[in-house]
């Protein structure tokens, strides 16, 4: 398949993961449950269903369009990382810990689960909920920076394929590049809120929000593919698969960190800071 077939079917299909990653967390919190609890489950969701489709060796063509694109922009791994982050600053060490747990250990053992369970294709999981109806608009805003997020990761595949590196170090370097941009837009949005910027005038806040973290960042970052890749290396060696895991998380929550802090000189924050750290993690 040619590059460009790969990356436009990557956008197609992120754009769409990411509009469905948005509304699930929106139903997950009509439910009542937490943030950083609804982007653990969607994470388990997505990378048990990207494990069923890649066990079932479907065509290049559908692999690019549902486990680069529409599975890889379902999942995130910059929101896990940057939750991880604001529970650690909330000192919630407990929850923050048991959410980079979900990525390292029970999101390869869902993929592999559901992978030897698939024959054909993968069962399909439905959800019930209420959620608040989305405007055309943030949805339009959504898979407008899913796409170009899921295009990214479809061309640093392909780069590193090129490059005969192993597959691992694209979701790896997409993931830690991912979080650390996801860390400094937050901390920016923030700031900027805080001092009264026009740049934040509410309506427009809410846009870069879903157009930069829900859609960009969620598309560039996955963790359905860390996961299948994590379960397929399990295979041969279970801990090489546990140290792609804890590197994925180590480095991206260090990048995560370490964006959020280096731009503090540019955005410095001030009381608004244990606010937003809250709202972010209810």
């Amino acid at each position: 398949m040619d590059v460009a077939s790969v990356i436009g079917l990557a956008a197609v299909g992120g754009s769409i993961g990411c509009l469905l990653r948005v509304l699930v967390r929106d139903a997950c919190a009509a439910a009542g449950i937490p943030k950083w609890q609804g982007i653990a489950l969607i994470n388990l969701l997505g990378s048990a269903v990207a494990g069923a489709i890649a066990a079932a060796q479907v065509a290049e063509w559908w692999q690019a369009l549902l486990l680069v694109g529409l599975f890889g922009g379902f999942t995130s791994f910059s929101a896990m990382a940057l939750d991880i982050v604001t529970l650690w600053i909330a000192r919630r060490r407990g929850a923050a810990a048991l959410l980079g747990l979900t990525t390292i250990a029970a999101a390869p053992v869902a993929a592999a689960g559901a992978g030897a369970a698939a024959t054909a294709t993968a069962p399909i999981i439905a959800g019930r909920g209420t959620w608040r109806r989305m405007a055309v608009v943030d949805a339009l805003v959504i898979i407008a920076g899913g796409s170009v997020g899921c295009a990214a990761r479809g061309a640093v595949v392909l780069a590193v394929e090129h490059a005969a590196f192993p597959a691992w170090s694209a979701t790896t370097i997409c993931n830690v590049v991912g979080s650390a941009f996801a860390a400094i837009a937050a901390r920016a949005l923030i700031a900027q809120a805080d001092r009264g910027e026009p740049l934040t005038h509410p309506a427009l806040r809410a846009h870069l929000d879903r157009l930069i973290l829900l859609g960009l960042c969620g598309g560039l970052t996955t963790v359905s593919s860390l996961a299948v890749e994590m379960a397929e290396i399990a295979r041969e060696n279970l801990l090489h698969a546990a140290a792609l895991g804890a590197v994925n998380i180590g480095a991206g929550c260090v990048a995560a960190a370490g964006g959020w802090w280096i731009v503090r000189w540019r955005y410095p924050l001030r009381e608004r800071l244990e606010h937003e750290i809250e709202v972010a993690i209810q």
